[in-house]
């Protein structure tokens, strides 16, 4: 490893070199540099799991079927902002795009990371639970750690002063690459400990969703997701090791993420995108419409034609659909809808539909903006549906519901929806689960839903109630 140190470091020292008559040109005093070099005969699993037994990581980020994954520590360059302009973080970032250096040409074209971070369910949310949060954060880590289809690399960014020693960046880049491979995944107990359940209102939640029947029966809203969360005692700090890695493996059509802020942690595995953003065109998961998985091959597979036949349920994919296309037809030409089908997840399946669409105009977070919530996670309409959701909820939502993920400057871009998440501050975990609620529905089934969701998560630990 010291001579992959030292060839690293002088490639660094060239690349620099390299760059002077740009960073030169560029008219501010401050500019972003990215670094990046192939890791060649490296475990990235074991490295992983390294980081994330020393809880070093701040952001990661993976769908195990495609093969990515990165995971980001420390923040080179940060942007927050709070309240409800929080959507215009994208114009600090672009405010970068002209002072950024870099060597990205190394690595295999597309999907390589920027600015990493995401956004609360709402704004202002100044809540205890999610006090280390800002409305919307995004930030640029200082090492990269990322693995595209089993290359793997390593990026350095950081910010460069025009006045500042060359030198003294030498010596950071080699003192950031001795502390990223000097870490022992051994230095933490690799457990899981119990959890005791301390907060589970199931009464008044139910209440909730007959209250919201009657408001949809007076024609407030044609649906509302009604969100609701388990507080539980942790016995011990757990492994995040081994929290992502059953995470992925069990949901590996899912996206696993981890964000951390101080002594707060939020992860999850959600099967729901957003949004991803390459080559001026977006692509979207409308997942809408929920149902057990069976037991049997046979019974799993009546579950599902039922699914599809249920018009409770094919009229809440049917809202969350028709919002997606009026917000795109905005911003793109023609829209592609796939056909509807089934998601089958380990312990759950939904309504799946696909959409694509070409951009013609508006940024990323523009239609993010447009499109964000959707009535998957918030309601339809949406202002009313939102209303009444921060009037009757007993909790902030925070990040969850919210949006992870990232883009870059080459209008790359790729958000997930929080959903399937939970919050660990301090010795609490905070699990969390929602459902659409419509005409048809009936609360009891609602709750019924709620726990199936929660699984992923409580499944986890081990019980001690």
């Amino acid at each position: 490893m010291e001579d992959f140190i030292s060839i690293s470091v002088s490639s660094f020292i060239h690349f620099l070199s390299g760059k002077e008559d740009q960073i030169q040109q560029i008219g501010a005093d401050e500019i972003l540099i990215s670094f990046a070099v192939q890791l060649n005969d490296f475990s990235y699993p074991e490295k992983l799991n390294s980081l994330l037994s020393t809880d070093s990581i701040d952001f990661f980020f993976e769908h195990p079927s495609e093969n990515f994954s990165f995971a980001g520590l420390n923040a080179a360059l940060q942007i927050s902002h709070n309240g409800s302009n929080r959507f215009s973080a994208e114009q600090k970032i672009n405010e970068w795009q002209n002072k950024f250096v870099h060597n990205r040409e190394v690595i295999s074209s597309g999907k390589i990371p920027l600015f990493v971070g995401g956004m609360k369910f709402t704004h202002n949310d100044n809540s205890e639970m999610w006090k280390n949060f800002d409305d919307a954060f995004w930030f640029v880590p200082e090492i990269l750690f990322l693995n595209k289809n089993e290359e793997i690399y390593l990026i350095y960014n950081f910010i460069l002063k025009k006045k500042g020693e060359r030198e003294s960046y030498h010596e950071r880049y080699k003192i950031a690459l001795i502390d990223f491979f000097s870490k022992d995944f051994r230095t933490r107990k690799d457990i899981l400990p119990g959890i005791e359940i301390i907060e589970n209102e199931k009464t008044g939640w139910i209440k909730l969703v007959d209250e919201s029947l009657t408001a949809i029966h007076d024609n407030q809203f044609k649906k509302v997701v009604l969100s609701r969360y388990i507080k539980s005692k942790l016995s011990d700090k757990p492994s995040f090791k081994i929290l992502i890695n059953n995470l992925k493996e069990t949901y590996p059509d899912c996206y696993t993420f981890l964000l951390r802020r101080a002594d707060s942690y939020f992860f999850g595995s959600t099967p729901e995108k957003l949004a991803g953003f390459s080559n001026g065109k977006i692509e979207i998961d409308v997942l809408a419409g929920s149902a057990k998985r069976g037991i049997t091959v046979s019974e799993d597979e009546h579950i599902a034609n039922k699914l599809l036949k249920d018009e409770k349920n094919l009229n809440e994919h049917r809202l969350v659909a028709e919002h997606v296309k009026n917000s795109l037809s905005k911003f793109t030409n023609e829209i592609i809808a796939g056909e509807l089908s089934i998601r089958k997840l380990e312990n759950i399946q939904h309504l799946y539909t696909p959409i694509n669409a070409e951009i013609s105009s508006g940024s990323i977070f523009t239609i993010i903006e447009e499109l964000y919530p959707t009535p998957a996670i918030c309601g339809y309409p949406k202002d009313s549906a939102l209303k009444y959701i921060a009037e009757k909820e007993t909790y902030s939502r925070g990040f969850y519901a919210g949006i992870i993920g990232w883009l870059n400057f080459e209008d790359e871009a790729e958000f997930v929806v929080a959903i399937r998440s939970a919050l660990i501050q301090n010795n609490e975990l905070f699990a969390f689960a929602g459902c659409g609620i419509v005409n048809d529905s009936i609360p009891e089934d609602e709750l019924r839903e709620t726990e199936l969701k929660l699984k992923p998560i409580l499944s986890l630990f081990k019980n001690e109630n």
